[in-house]
Parts: structure tokens; sequence; C-alpha cells
């Protein structure tokens, strides 16, 4: 199964988890593991979290800053919750990138 899951992830260029998904597993959505068929090197997806609230970013920042993350974090945050704090504490960390979403969205269960 964990192969499999690998095998998914190397086929797509990017991954989107709630912020609960990201809080409760604290997942690294890379490719460890292919199958012995799969011949090309293995890429992991770009990691997408839907953080609307920003609770998963202000809580583990570092989880995403290791200094051997080599590919970027998207975090979507609604524009009401990015705070100068949040955004300053961001800021410090290269492979964490805030994207901005609008206010009126309705909420996301399970986010």
């Amino acid at each position: 199964t964990q192969s499999y899951t690998h095998w998914l992830r190397h086929r797509y260029d990017a991954l989107l988890i709630g912020a609960h998904t990201f809080l409760k597993d604290r997942p690294q959505l890379t490719v460890r593991t292919l199958p012995s068929m799969v011949t090309l090197p293995p890429r992991s997806p770009l990691p997408f979290v839907l953080d609307p609230e920003g609770k998963a970013l202000s809580s583990h920042l570092e989880q995403v800053s290791s200094p051997n993350s080599q590919r970027p974090w998207f975090f979507f945050v609604k524009k009401s919750f990015l705070t100068r704090t949040l955004q300053a504490k961001a800021s410090e960390h290269p492979s964490c990138i805030l994207v901005p979403l609008p206010d009126h969205l309705s909420p996301i269960e399970g986010c």
C-alpha cells in the first residue's frame, strides 16, 4: 500500500491536503519508495495546504522549513487570518509560500 501511495505521488505535480490532516498526521508528502517497475527517479509533488485560518502554518512552520527542504510548501490562508506576525514568521522561511484566499469563501469542513 505504501509503495502504491508513493507511486501515485510520483505521478502528480501537486498534492492538496487540509489543515486538519497537516496538524494530525504531519505528512512529509514526499516520494520515498517506488515499485521496482518504475525506472524514473523519484519526484515528489508540491505540497499545498488548505489552511483558511492559518492554524497549521502558525503552529508547525518548523516542519516545512527544515534545511533539507528543497521544495516550497504552499499555504492557502484567508486574508483576514494573515496577521503581520504570521506573515513575518513565514517570510523567515524561504520554503513557505503564503497564498491569500478571499474572506468571503464559505467554511470548508475539516480544514
